[in-house]
């Protein structure tokens, strides 16, 4: 009996966020594995199964559900949680199936929490995707320090889904390695990074004339596109192509990029390209781009990072130079399939992207062996992978 998969996702889709990229993708290959997946995301804002497909650049496939769940309207984010939290155990109960082998995956903390605290009722393995430690980056993600009593409640919910869930599955040795550092766990963790599924051969592109630059994703202080639109006044003759936005505060976020490209004598080197749906993406990767990945040097950067434009540069032939961090290091080694520069250091960063302009020999070679590892990244293989843990948890 083959095994489905209920996937919680508090969020509207489409969404042009990141972790809606990654779910969706994810869940789509492991429906093209042979398993059935529900996944559960907001009502409010999404589309119809159909369009949300199209907006990722996915067919149909006939084991893939969405469903999507009434939620209160936004406004008060306590009131806005819970009313989706119930509105997941409305759904879970209803698709529950004795007899049929099923399991709840999700990265969402407060979706396996919840179902962790019912797993008695539900009856549901939890299988719980870690990409980071939500008492460690809070304060990152709201630019405050956060108070201690919210940060304390935090880690209390971490330990106990680290702790309760039947497996954990880390994006990243240095998610893994966070995790264990901190928690006391005993519950099996597989490291299984993220994944493309854009794919162009190298041999269909030129092995020369790289006069472009690009950087795909949004533009949030703490992503550290700052150092590449810095490095831009090292580089006379390129140009830097700047692909996101559609986020709430991506107008602020472009002005101050804006402003740093003009501080620097840049601003007309420096392009705003907008935001292109992740179906549409591969149109832009197609083109001969060199790819800049300028994570800084912050406890994302340290231990959480795992781009998902990092695998699309690869798996697109697009020679890529990356921030030299830990968890860029577990898939870039500096020299063979790509090039790494200081973090946050705009002349080192322009020092190895004119390595790459003047030198198609290098160029092509990293090329080559960027897009062979890239194989090994697919969303395909992924599910592999992740369909390796579920039946070990869920056993036949």
């Amino acid at each position: 009996m083959d095994l489905e998969i209920l996937y919680p996702i508090n969020t509207q889709l489409p969404s042009p966020r990141a972790n809606s990229i990654q779910v969706v993708n994810t869940c789509h290959a492991l429906c093209r594995s042979g398993i059935t997946v529900h996944l559960l995301a907001r009502r409010e804002g999404s589309l119809d199964q159909a369009a949300v497909l199209d907006y990722y650049g996915l067919p149909p496939d006939d084991r893939l559900h969405l469903h999507f769940l009434p939620t209160a309207l936004p406004g008060n984010p306590r009131v806005f949680n819970l009313t989706y939290q119930a509105s997941m155990l409305r759904r879970l109960a209803a698709l529950l199936r004795p007899g049929v082998r099923q399991c709840l995956f999700t990265r969402d903390l407060l979706c396996a929490s919840t179902a962790l605290r019912l797993r008695r009722v539900l009856k549901l393995p939890v299988v719980f995707e870690l990409h980071a430690l939500n008492h460690w980056t809070n304060p990152l993600f709201t630019n405050t320090k956060g108070s201690a009593i919210r940060l304390a409640r935090l880690k209390g919910r971490e330990r106990y889904v680290y702790r309760s869930a039947s497996a954990v599955v880390a994006i990243s040795e240095g998610c893994r390695a966070a995790l264990v550092k901190t928690f006391d766990v005993t519950t099996p963790i597989d490291v299984i990074h993220d994944g493309t599924s854009l794919f162009i051969d190298p041999q269909s592109k030129p092995d020369s004339g790289y006069a472009r630059l690009l950087y795909v994703g949004q533009f949030y202080p703490w992503k550290g596109v700052e150092t590449a639109v810095r490095a831009m006044a090292n580089l006379p003759g390129l140009s830097l192509d700047l692909y996101g936005g559609d986020y709430f505060t991506a107008a602020a976020d472009i002005a101050r990029l804006k402003g740093c490209a003009a501080e620097v004598g840049a601003g007309e080197s420096v392009l705003f390209r907008g935001y292109v749906p992740p179906g549409r993406i591969r149109d832009i990767m197609a083109q001969q781009y060199i790819g800049i990945l300028p994570a800084a040097d912050n406890i994302m950067g340290r231990h959480f990072i795992s781009p998902l434009k990092l695998f699309e540069y690869m798996g697109c032939s697009i020679p890529v130079v990356a921030s030299d961090l830990p968890p860029i290091r577990e898939i870039i080694t500096h020299g063979r399939n790509g090039l790494l520069f200081a973090p946050g250091d705009p002349a080192d960063l322009a020092r190895q992207l004119r390595r790459l302009v003047d030198d198609p020999t290098l160029t092509r070679s990293l090329v080559l062996t960027a897009y062979q590892d890239a194989k090994g990244y697919s969303y395909d293989r992924r599910a592999e992978r992740l369909r390796a843990t579920l039946d070990r948890v869920v056993p036949r």
